[in-house]
């Protein structure tokens, strides 16, 4: 629920080394017209691409951005410069100076590639020139040749996901003993997230994003546009088919708060067993892999795969362990949603199905998009996330009680009352 693209099981089994966490200064080279390569001056270029980096390295941001062509531009405004290159300076330490410069040319660009040091390692900082000599992209990329990931990450992962895993199993284990509730409410959770998110909405997302990716990449409010339609789209998709199984999958079912906490076990806790923890030991398998394949790979594709492992390198290796902890809040807040939807038919009022949606929606959009809003950097990209997590899954603990204590006084809801609620609503 709370990833609504980046925790996809497609996306994981695509494509296995980009996961987790994603780079502010990747960014994609848009098309330009063809370089006039008779009138581009390699050294010049250099010079040009040198002193962006010394202004960079010296805070001028804003003089920076005045090579930018005008797509460049929109989408990386001073302010959006700065947080790239503190975040490098974040991960790799403070900048010491260049290495080595490179030249690259073909049919549609002219590159400039600097090798630049860092306190804690070197990175090629590569420039892309439109024919007119301005920057049109500006991408990084790790020096050394692809290597194996560390064990600690790895295992990091695979404590991540036996966590993922064993915790849902477990939650519903001592609610059936506690509560006194069959596993079958568990199924029909994880039945409706199946349904309604893997196999309805995920798909669709997929591939409105592959045709719409590239403009998102050049566009901060397309990106956050499209970032608020994933979250609308899983608060409706995963919503309605809450309700959905309330109204038909248990439509003979006296329903009761024991058994919205049942469902909404079962519903959060097939996304982490799917999503987390499956994934990320397809994940793992993958990365341990690196060292056995890289060898057999194009240089070209080589080098793609650094790029993208880049973050990895860079990032704690206890970084997967945030997946556990997300989960472990993600799982009581998809309770709570499934016991407010109950409310639907104990209150007979279909309000709470549209405040469900609003919850779900907005939970999304603040706590996937809160890096973006604030150019967040360093230790707190990870973790201001994490914390709003911790605050939302306290919440849902409250609202969860809140509703027992309520639901204590009219606690049994007659199958016939649940059925009359769509036709009064």
């Amino acid at each position: 629920m709370i990833r609504p693209t980046f925790f996809a099981v497609v996306i994981f089994v695509v494509g296995l080394f980009t996961t987790f966490v994603t780079t502010p200064s990747a960014l994609a080279e848009h098309s330009s017209a063809p370089i006039a390569q008779d009138v581009v001056d390699d050294d010049a270029l250099v010079a040009q691409a040198t002193s962006f980096i010394e202004q960079l390295a010296n805070g001028e941001y804003a003089t920076a951005t005045e090579q930018f062509d005008t797509e460049m531009l929109d989408a990386v405004p001073p302010e959006r410069l700065e947080a790239i290159w503190e975040d490098i300076i974040a991960r790799h330490g403070s900048y010491t100076g260049i290495v080595e410069t490179q030249v690259e040319t073909d049919d549609q660009y002219t590159r400039v590639i600097l090798t630049c040091a860092f306190e804690q390692n070197q990175l090629n900082l590569r420039l892309t020139f439109t024919d007119d000599q301005q920057i049109a992209g500006f991408f990084q990329s790790p020096v050394q040749a692809v290597d194996a990931i560390s064990n600690s990450y790895l295992i990091a992962l695979v404590v991540a996901a036996i966590f993922a895993i064993l915790y849902p199993v477990v939650l519903a284990f001592v609610t059936q003993r506690q509560l006194h509730v069959g596993w079958r409410f568990f199924a029909y959770g994880a039945l409706i997230f199946i349904a309604f998110q893997l196999v309805t909405r995920l798909p669709l997302v997929v591939s409105a994003q592959a045709l719409i990716g590239p403009q998102l990449q050049e566009s901060t409010v397309l990106a956050i546009g499209w970032l608020a339609i994933l979250a609308l789209t899983a608060g409706l998709f995963e919503e309605i088919g809450r309700y959905v199984g309330y109204r038909w999958l248990m439509k003979r079912t006296t329903k009761t708060w024991n058994i919205a906490v049942m469902y909404g076990i079962g519903h959060g806790g097939i996304e982490a067993i799917l999503l987390v923890g499956i994934g990320n030991l397809i994940t793992a398998v993958g990365l341990a892999s690196i060292p056995a394949t890289v060898g057999a790979l194009p240089a070209e594709q080589q080098e793609l795969l650094a790029q993208q492992l880049a973050p990895i390198y860079a990032s704690p290796d206890w970084v997967p362990l945030l997946g556990a902890w997300e989960r472990l809040w993600a799982v009581i807040f998809h309770v709570a949603l499934s016991v407010m939807v109950f409310q639907v038919f104990r209150r007979n009022d279909i309000r709470w199905l549209w405040l469900a949606i609003a919850i779900h929606a907005l939970a999304n959009f603040v706590v996937v998009g809160v890096a973006t809003f604030f150019q967040l950097t360093g230790l707190s990209l990870y973790l201001v996330p994490q914390a709003l997590m911790f605050v939302l899954g306290v919440a849902s603990l409250w609202f969860i009680w809140r509703c027992r204590e309520s639901g204590e006084r009219n606690d049994d809801i007659s199958a016939s009352h649940a059925g009359s609620t769509l036709t009064q609503a």
